[in-house]
């Protein structure tokens, strides 16, 4: 794991003695003043979200990657790409490109942080995302761009419910439930001779 620091900068300028005071009390209040320095630069980066802070490049609406490594979006689920559902007037259209397109708008040139809390079984990393102040994996789930993992994570079950009350992202109509629709397409590979189709989102 790796966490950046960034640059400290005492706001009061430099520390200039007062005249009369002994040098005891000079290097004491010196010593003391490192001291908080030292403080704030710890605890200022552990106040920081934990883990990896990383630039990144958009996979689909639940996975990222940052060089060879890819990170799963932890307790959410986001239509595949080749996925299609249907808005509110019956259109056919690509959520799984719309999601992807979300979480490129979310993350943006931004660096963001990603604290890994598992491995899934394809050896990517499954994490929580933030950048700046947004936690990204709510963030896709409150705009109906993925829905909540509810197999793995009860966590975003509030969120799924704000965007399906608000009618926002797939829930602007009508949409299988991207674990359904991989489910179905496994299947549907398997019947096919001499196909080898399948889908590695579990």
């Amino acid at each position: 794991m790796e966490a950046k620091i960034g640059s400290f900068r005492l706001r009061h300028g430099f520390y200039r003695p007062r005249r009369g005071r002994s040098l005891k009390r000079i290097l004491t209040d010196a010593a003391m003043m490192l001291l908080v320095a030292i403080a704030v630069l710890y605890f200022g980066d552990l106040a920081a979200p934990p883990g990896l802070h990383i630039g990144v490049s958009v996979i689909d609406g639940d996975s990222i990657r940052d060089g060879d490594r890819r990170i799963r979006l932890y307790g959410i689920d986001a239509p595949e790409i080749r996925q299609q559902c249907r808005d509110g007037a019956g259109r056919a259209y690509r959520c799984g490109d719309a999601a992807r397109a979300a979480l490129e708008g979310l993350i943006g040139a931004q660096e963001i942080a990603c604290q890994v809390v598992d491995t899934d079984k394809y050896g990517r990393d499954v994490a929580r995302c933030q950048a700046g102040s947004l936690q990204i994996n709510r963030e896709m789930v409150r705009q109906g761009w993925a829905v909540a993992y509810d197999r793995h994570s009860l966590e975003y079950m509030i969120a799924e419910a704000e965007a399906r009350r608000a009618r926002s992202g797939v829930w602007q109509g009508s949409f299988q439930r991207p674990e359904d629709y991989r489910r179905e397409h496994q299947e549907r590979g398997r019947g096919r001779a001499g196909t080898a189709y399948w889908l590695n989102d579990e």
